[in-house]
């Protein structure tokens, strides 16, 4: 599949391919231009759709595409440090450097995209049985995605965490999204779940989400408790989406941040 893709692109390796969750990237060249060769398993059409919309504004510009092949190329951001390394040591910074991103990303929803809305994923949670989640977590998750899930406004990239954020040059831009539909306050939830294990290691992971939280309602000029809200239902949504697709490995640290995130959720409450 590679090598079809490499042709119809007209371009050659420059470098190791590596698995991604969506799939498989590889740097390549085409002519002289450095530039991203990605081989999806999933999401195709939604990634490409949000690509397109975003034009390289806030994330990296998506140069051409096979549906058949589910291949895309893309422009290569360069040096492509990601904000995870920045975040292990001084997460402030990397905070906001996520949130400027954000912004930069933020448009208004395109009109018949197409693509999901947040009421569309959070179905999951309603999906899943109680066992390895709490009842009283699943409960709470969809009470409050019945709540928060009600706007799809805003076109977002809806996965947007540290190791997507990467250095472009003197800033920063955006890769993989994985194109949502919803309000701009749900952007903030992939960052506060993630990086996993990073977050879970940190000193006090309770007081540094809380500080996350007021650094992303200040830049982003969102409600703190409407971010809170959605970080913790999104991290049950998200385990739900490891249950269903049989992502055992993630899982234990998955259950661990929805119990985190709950806290920071309740004590602000």
């Amino acid at each position: 599949m590679i090598e079809a893709a490499l042709a119809r692109f007209d371009a050659v390796e420059d470098g190791p391919e590596w698995a991604s969750m969506a799939g498989t990237v590889m740097p390549v060249r085409v002519g002289e231009r450095p530039a991203v060769l990605k081989l999806m398993s999933v999401d195709f059409p939604q990634q490409v759709i949000a690509l397109r919309e975003y034009d390289g504004r806030g994330a990296a510009a998506l140069i051409d595409v096979d549906a058949e092949l589910q291949a895309l190329l893309l422009e290569r951001l360069e040096p492509g440090t990601s904000a995870l390394e920045l975040m292990r040591t001084d997460d402030d910074t990397a905070t906001l450097v996520v949130a400027q991103v954000a912004q930069a990303l933020l448009r208004p929803a395109p009109v018949e995209c197409g693509l999901p809305t947040y009421s569309d994923w959070a179905a999951a949670v309603t999906r899943t049985e109680p066992g390895e989640i709490s009842s009283a977590h699943l409960g709470r998750a969809a009470s409050l995605f019945r709540e928060l899930a009600t706007e799809h406004t805003h076109l977002l990239h809806g996965d947007l965490h540290h190791d997507n954020v990467l250095r472009d040059g003197d800033g920063w831009r955006a890769i993989d999204p994985a194109g949502v539909l919803g309000e701009p306050a749900a952007e903030c939830g992939a960052l506060l779940r993630n990086w996993l294990p990073d977050l879970l290691e940190l000193p006090d992971p309770v007081a540094t989400t809380h500080r996350r939280v007021a650094i992303l309602a200040e830049a982003l000029d969102l409600d703190a408790a409407r971010i809170r809200a959605w970080a913790y239902a999104q991290s049950v949504m998200s385990v739900c989406w490891m249950i269903e697709d049989g992502h055992e490995w993630l899982r234990p640290e998955g259950l661990e941040c929805i119990d985190l995130l709950h806290t920071v959720w309740a004590q602000a409450g």
